[in-house]
């Protein structure tokens, strides 16, 4: 009879798959003694692979402390993204982070500054764990040149008027067309986890639509190599590569 690995074992994501499989293949007539056996096992060993998992996650998660620092709100800036949702972003004294310098760091929201009583000029802590982006955790010391921060009644962008719905988080521009909106969406589209178009970075795109060349995914397939070549930061070799990237990312599903 199989059986699955001894309790002695670790049952590994192999072991779990193979005795799913076992139990999907046996119809109710096949509800021998064996076969009974068999489920049995088998949820014990899913039983037991998740028990496992969950145990290793939650240790990883201990061991991943996030690192802590202390510096200055110097000023707190106002970014759109790619669906129009403002996000406050604060702009502080360089601190070194998890082994990085840095400068700014995400608020979140208005009522995240609010709920952590955040002012500009304001001692503060920060965090950053990993690859996440650093944020304000909280303020530790306010100021007599303390200034409270407000969201903008119009975009900083394109100057439409910000939608904000009494009772909601969210504070946004309506302008589909907000530049700063066209420039993440295509960052978005461009980046490794949708289209991953090579060299299509951050920069050459804030290029692309400051000079009207590009104002959708589209437009990207409609340029020439000697429009990229013109591009600051580009040459003839770069833009070659790069219309090369982008033939490359019509086959990708």
């Amino acid at each position: 009879m199989i059986t699955p690995s001894s309790s002695n074992d670790n049952l590994n994501e192999f072991d779990a798959r193979v005795f799913i499989m076992i139990g999907q293949s046996l119809s109710v007539s096949e509800e021998t003694e064996e076969s009974i056996c068999i489920i049995q096992s088998l949820k014990k060993s899913q039983e037991d692979y998740q028990r496992e998992y969950i145990q290793k996650l939650h240790q990883d998660i201990a061991n991943f402390e996030a690192e802590k620092a202390e510096t200055v709100l110097n000023d707190i800036v106002v970014q759109v993204g790619r669906t129009g949702i403002l996000t406050p972003v604060g702009i502080l004294d360089p601190v070194k982070l998890a082994g990085v310098t840095v400068q700014k760091a995400t608020l979140h929201n208005m009522d995240d500054i609010l709920r952590k009583g955040v002012h500009i000029g304001d001692k503060v802590l920060i965090q950053r764990a990993g690859e996440v982006i650093p944020e304000i955790i909280k303020s530790i010391e306010t100021y007599p040149h303390s200034r409270d921060f407000s969201m903008p009644t119009a975009c900083p962008t394109c100057g439409m008027p910000i939608a904000h719905v009494e009772g909601e988080v969210a504070y946004r521009c309506p302008n589909f067309f907000c530049p700063d909106q066209v420039k993440t969406r295509l960052s978005h589209f461009a980046s490794r986890h949708a289209l991953d178009i090579e060299g299509m970075g951050e920069i050459l795109i804030d290029q692309l639509v400051d000079s009207g060349k590009v104002k959708n995914p589209a437009d990207f397939y409609r340029l020439t190599e000697e429009e990229l070549a013109a591009m600051d930061r580009m040459g003839s070799k770069s833009a070659k590569n790069l219309i090369q990237a982008l033939e490359e990312s019509k086959k990708k599903p």
